[in-house]
C-alpha cells in the first residue's frame, strides 16, 4: 500500500507553521518600560502593544485592560526591581548608617540603568496620581508603593533610634526623629531620580548620598 505523507514529517511541518507564542514575561518588561517613560497617562494602547510584540487581543486575553496592565506591571516593578535595594536594611552584617548607604546607592543605581528609561517609574506615576487623573485601582497602587516605602524607612530608623537610646540611656533626645528621617531619604531619592532622568551617574550622586548620611543621627 502506497503511503501518501510521512506522519512525522506532516507533524513536524506543522509545528513549524505554527505561529510563536509570546513570552508573557518578556512582554511585560517591555510594558513596564513604556510605563516607566510615558507614565500611565501618557501610555498608549498602541504604545504598549508595539512594546510587547502582541496585539490588542492578545493583550487583553493575557493582561486585561491597560488598568490591569499596569497593576501586573506596578507589581513586577516593586518585586524585580524596588525590593532587592530595601534588603540591604536589614543586612545584620553592616552597621545602620552603612546597610542605608548601600540602600540609597543601590536604588540610585536602578534609577540610572541603561536598560530601563532612567528615573523611577513609582516618583514618576506618584505626580500623575497628584493630580487626580488616573483610574481609581491604578492611583490606589502607586499612592499604597509611596506610602510602604515611608513606611519601611520609618521602621528602620525607629529600630536604630531606639537601639540608640537603649545603648546610651543618659543620652540628650534627638532632635531628629524616625519621620523626619524617613522623609529625608524619600526626599533624597525623588531628587536623584530626577537627576537620573537628566543624565548624572551613580558617582556623581554618591555625594549627595554622603552628605545626607553625614548629618543623619544614626
Amino acid at each position: 500500500m502506497v503511503k501518501w505523507f510521512d506522519e512525522n514529517n506532516f507533524e513536524a511541518s506543522m509545528a513549524g507553521g505554527r505561529k510563536k507564542e509570546f513570552d508573557k514575561q518578556e512582554a511585560l518588561v517591555e510594558a513596564m518600560k513604556v510605563f516607566w517613560k510615558k507614565g500611565y497617562l501618557g501610555a498608549s494602547l498602541t504604545d504598549l502593544i508595539q512594546a510587547m510584540g502582541i496585539n490588542k487581543p492578545s493583550m487583553y486575553a493575557t493582561f486585561g485592560n491597560k488598568e490591569q496592565l499596569f497593576l501586573t506591571v506596578t507589581e513586577h516593578y516593586l518585586t524585580d526591581f524596588a525590593a532587592p535595594s530595601v534588603v540591604h536594611l536589614s543586612d545584620e552584617s553592616l552597621t545602620p548608617k552603612q546597610g542605608l548607604k548601600a540602600f540609597l546607592m543601590a536604588s540610585i543605581e536602578n534609577q540610572c540603568r541603561d536598560d530601563t528609561p532612567r528615573g523611577c517609574f513609582i516618583s514618576l506615576c506618584s505626580v500623575e496620581a497628584k493630580g487626580d487623573n488616573l483610574p481609581e485601582q491604578a492611583e490606589s497602587c502607586i499612592k499604597k508603593a509611596g506610602e510602604d516605602t515611608l513606611f519601611t524607612l520609618h521602621a528602620f530608623f525607629t529600630k536604630h533610634h531606639l537601639t540608640h537610646h537603649q545603648a546610651n540611656s543618659n543620652a540628650k533626645r534627638h532632635s531628629q526623629t524616625p519621620q523626619d528621617k524617613a522623609l529625608a531619604v524619600f526626599t533624597l531619592l525623588q531628587g536623584t531620580a530626577t537627576m537620573a532622568k537628566l543624565g548624572k551617574a551613580p558617582y556623581e550622586l554618591e555625594a549627595m548620598v554622603d552628605m545626607l548620611l553625614d548629618g543623619m543621627e544614626i
